[in-house]
């Protein structure tokens, strides 16, 4: 018989730490502290992913995805990223009943406007997800944030353009007062 349940001790003999959630063969998570003392949670569940939470200066967690040139392949510049700001749909809403407290219980559940925009019709779908058997869709907010980089970038090359054509401007209208 196959028994689900909580394991806690130290790590193959290592300095770390953790608690091992697992339902035999079905999934399992791990959340502690590895031998860095950072904190980590993760497991075959997460595909063998660890991922860990670092803290900044005064003890303010920190969320840090792995950004190191090595660890990435098929590396492109994002190319005009306006017309995708252009075509994104920002809205203003509340969650439903739906997410409700079969999702994330009563200390959860938020009373409150959100910001944000509907993974159904966002421009770029590689940035959504669906969650498997219950066909909900969620949107990667964090990667949009290169796309907004690349847009006020655009938007600066833009403005330095039409600064130097008042500039040209000016100087035309001033030789031909003269």
């Amino acid at each position: 018989m196959n028994r689900c349940g909580l394991e806690v001790k130290g790590a193959n003999g290592d300095s770390a730490a953790f608690m091992s959630f697992h339902r035999p063969n079905i999934i399992a998570a791990n959340f502690g502290i590895d031998e860095n003392n950072y904190l980590a949670f993760g497991g075959w569940s997460f595909g063998g992913n660890s991922y860990k939470v670092w803290h900044g200066g005064f003890g303010i967690p920190v969320w840090q995805t792995p950004s190191d040139r090595r660890l990435k392949k098929n590396i492109k510049p994002i190319g005009s990223a306006l017309e995708f700001i252009r075509q994104t749909k920002p809205i203003r809403f509340e969650y439903n009943s739906l997410l409700g407290k079969e999702h994330f219980g009563d200390k959860f559940q938020r009373k409150k406007v959100h910001y944000g925009f509907l993974a159904d019709d966002f421009p770029i779908q590689d940035l959504v997800a669906e969650r498997e058997g219950e066909g909900y869709l969620g949107l990667d907010y964090i990667e949009i944030i290169p796309f907004l980089c690349r847009a006020v970038q655009e938007q600066q090359t833009q403005i330095q353009e039409l600064q130097a054509q008042v500039s040209d401007l000016k100087n035309h209208l001033v030789t031909d007062l003269n």
